[in-house]
């Protein structure tokens, strides 16, 4: 069922008063009307958002078009970002809207870090938080050594991680892996060009 607002605005004129409660079914339901807009009319009403109407918001409204703006509309209404909260973030919000987490008050752990290290196209990211001071640690650069760029590696070692002997193990194995793989484009590549020169002779 929609939401109707007539009905909803003359409640809330009677004295019902909205909640961070209400702010989360708002998000929950199909609704006629863009959550962006539902959300500033009940906080208009009096409603305040909470950490986990923050929470609440990242998880579902992710596919929303104005989703940065909802993120942004719940923390200047009260919602206080946390670790956790951040850590959700990472994967749905570029890095501005992180950044507006961690301006609100959320905090960067080393989890934070590890989570960005395994996250697609995130280079930029991680960058960020280490220069934010997260202290990478050893699980950092190994976890680094398989989701991360060149530069991401060399920038966890000069920040004074030092490889230890599963390190070298996971390195090993990656660089065997890798000469496999271009082994097998060798050979059928050349296999591709045997058929060829048979097709013509």
């Amino acid at each position: 069922m929609l939401l109707d607002i007539c009905e909803i605005e003359s409640l809330m004129c009677e004295g019902a008063l909205p909640t961070a409660e209400t702010l989360e079914i708002v998000m929950s339901r199909k609704n006629f009307y863009p959550i962006k807009f539902l959300l500033e009319f009940l906080i208009k009403f009096g409603a305040v958002a909470s950490t986990e109407t923050l929470n609440f918001a990242i998880i579902d409204c992710r596919n929303e078009c104005d989703f940065e703006d909802i993120i942004r509309i719940l923390l200047k209404s009260g919602g206080i970002p946390t670790t956790e909260t951040l850590n959700l973030a990472c994967d749905e919000l570029p890095l501005e809207a992180i950044k507006c987490l961690l301006e609100f008050g959320a905090e960067a752990t080393l989890e934070t870090l590890n989570i960005l290290i395994m996250l697609p196209n995130s280079t930029d990211k991680v960058d960020f938080i280490l220069k934010k001071g997260v202290t990478p640690t050893e699980i950092t650069l190994n976890l680094s050594l398989n989701y991360s760029s060149k530069v991401i590696i060399q920038k966890i070692l000069d920040l004074g991680v030092i490889p230890t002997k599963e390190t070298l193990k996971i390195a090993k194995q990656l660089a065997i892996k890798k000469n496999k793989k271009k082994d097998k484009l060798i050979y059928y590549d050349r296999k591709r060009r045997a058929t060829r020169n048979l097709q013509f002779n």
